[in-house]
Formats: structure tokens, sequence, C-alpha cells
């Protein structure tokens, strides 16, 4: 066991924070990310736990590759969820009332964000993005030489453990939900990891393969994890309300560690409230979709100009190809 190893074995037993203080699954504002800011400012705005600090401190590549892990989480849960009603609007006020309940969008966030931390950081590490660790164990030789080398799940999960603190003894049942929610993002990622190989040799031939495991890009998890969303499984108040061991067996044999729970039912996101905007003035696709996510208002169609380039493709010899800017008119849906 290295050094760093056993700073982090210390840290989850010390940790006393409560769970999920980063990224999609808090409440604080993510105006940080947006400001070329210290290591040491990063993780005050981020109200990242005291006993994990020195790790950021100490290598400014934590710190950067936290902040990637929470624009790719806000990114990929925009792109998944676009053409949807719940379209993961990430404004504070809007996360807050959606992470105080066991809604699906919620278990969606936390297990996102959970698997977008254990992406990056894993990809750091084989990277040399995080100077505190490297490639996972079974790397060849050969791929070192390549420069190809397998990515760190076991240093993302550590990283993990430590923010959402799996050691805490007593939780809240929504604390229970949530930890469950973020270990479904870690296991996906676990399954989707997949072996990647390169051939070597003259005139395409393979003389020689290199192979190495590589972590899944954050939109085919993102993808994934909608479609786990959407067929989320419900957890009763029975469940959650188990005494001692029984308790986390009840969850596991509803829910298996691959499945998302929710403990309430979502809203309708129709109209504006505490959980988003509602969807007045979403543009929709057809007549299919717009009936969806108009929640049967209908909608109006609006003709508007889009700037383009390259419209025209002129060739004159003697003359490099011109690509003029050009307007361009469409019709669009709008809901009412």
């Amino acid at each position: 066991m290295n050094i760093f190893n056993i700073v982090l074995f210390t840290v989850s037993v010390t940790f006393q924070s409560s769970y999920g203080l980063f990224g999609l699954s808090s409440h604080r504002p993510l105006n940080y990310l947006r400001k070329q800011n210290s290591s040491l400012d990063f993780i005050k705005s981020a109200n990242l736990p005291r006993s994990i600090r020195g790790f950021f401190l100490n290598d400014p590549g934590f710190a950067e590759t936290l902040k990637t892990s929470i624009k790719s989480a806000i990114a990929t849960c925009k792109l998944v969820n676009d053409n949807y009603r719940w379209n993961c609007p990430i404004k504070e006020h809007f996360r807050e009332s959606i992470l105080r309940k066991g809604f699906k969008e919620t278990a969606f966030l936390h297990a996102l964000q959970a698997s977008a931390i254990v992406i990056e950081f894993a990809k750091a590490c084989s990277s040399g993005g995080v100077a505190l660790c490297g490639c996972a164990a079974g790397t060849s030789n050969e791929s070192l030489e390549r420069g190809e080398c397998n990515d760190n799940i076991r240093f993302g999960k550590s990283v993990l453990q430590q923010l959402i603190n799996y050691s805490r003894k007593k939780k809240s049942k929504l604390q229970m939900v949530n930890e469950h929610n973020a270990r479904v993002g870690l296991h996906w990622v676990r399954k989707r990891t997949r072996r990647k190989c390169k051939c070597y040799g003259f005139s395409g031939s393979c003389e020689k393969k290199i192979c190495w495991r590589s972590t899944p890009s954050m939109g085919k998890i993102g993808s994934l994890l909608h479609k786990r969303m959407i067929r989320s499984v419900n957890v009763d108040r029975s469940t959650l309300e188990r005494k001692g061991p029984k308790r986390n067996k009840g969850l596991s044999i509803i829910a298996s560690k691959l499945s998302l729970v929710r403990t309430t039912k979502s809203p309708d996101f129709c109209s504006d409230s505490k959980y988003s905007n509602g969807t007045k003035r979403r543009r929709c696709q057809n007549d299919k979709h717009c009936k969806v996510l108009c929640c049967g208002r209908g909608y109006r169609r609006k003709r508007v100009r889009i700037e383009t380039t390259c419209c025209r493709m002129k060739k004159t010899l003697g003359f490099p190809t011109s690509c003029p800017e050009c307007a361009k008119i469409i019709t669009v849906r709008l809901c009412k």
C-alpha cells in the first residue's frame, strides 16, 4: 500500500462531512467553474471537506480534474435531456429543490456526477493529469512504450468515496438512496469499460498488438443512465424504515446495483415552479414530440433567421474557394 492509499484510508475513517457536496449533486452555485481561480479558491467555492483539501492543494491536477468532471456532467445532463420536459436546469434554486426530493431526476444527477468523477480521474491518472497516480494495474510495458495506459478506475473510485463518504453509519433515508444511485454510476462505468487495441507493423500489418482498458465516454454513460432514470425503481417507505442490516438488504432486493431508485413521484415539469421553468416557449420537433413536451397546450410556428457559412461553394480558376456568410429562414415550433 503506497503513502497516498494510506492517507486515503485515513481520510475515509475521519471524514464526517455530509453527502453530496459537489457539482450537480450540490445546490451550491456553479459560477466558480467560469473563474480562473486558484486551487484554494476553488476548494472553498466548491465546499470540499477539509480532510481532502490537502490533495487538491498539493496537486493542481486534482482541482482541474474535479472541475472538468463537473463541467462534463453538466454538458452531458443537458444533452441527454434536451428533448424532455425536465431539461436539466442547473440554477442552484432548481437543483436544491430537486435534490431535497427523491425524484428519478435526483437519482440521475447523483449517478451522473459520480460517474463523471470516476471517469475523469481514471483518465487523468492514465494521461498524467494527476501526479499522485498512474496507470492501473495490468498495463503492459509494451503499452507504456507506445504511450497507452489502463485507465485507473480504482483511483477514481477512491476519490469518489472521499467526496460522497460511503463510511457514514447513520444516514437519512434520502442519503441512503442517493448513495445507492451514486454507486449505480460507478457500477455502470465499470461495466462499460472496454479493452481497446492498436496494431503496429509495416504496410498496415498487425505484427504487434497493444491493448489497454479504457473507460466509456460521458455521452455513452449519460444516455445509459437516462434510460435507467426513465425505468427507475420506486422504493416505498416501509423498505426505508427497516432497522439494522435489513434496511440496506431490503433496498438491494428491490433494486439491483445497476438500477436507479426513487422515493417520490416526479412533478410533470409543465409549468414554472421551484423545480424548473416549465416548457413554455420550449422548442419541439414534430407533432408527436410537441404534444408531449407542450403538455397538451399546443404550439405555435415561428419563422427565425439563422446565420450559416459556406452555403455556396464558388470556385474560380486561380483563386481560393470562397465561403461567404449567409442567412437562412427556418420555421420552428414553440410550446404555448
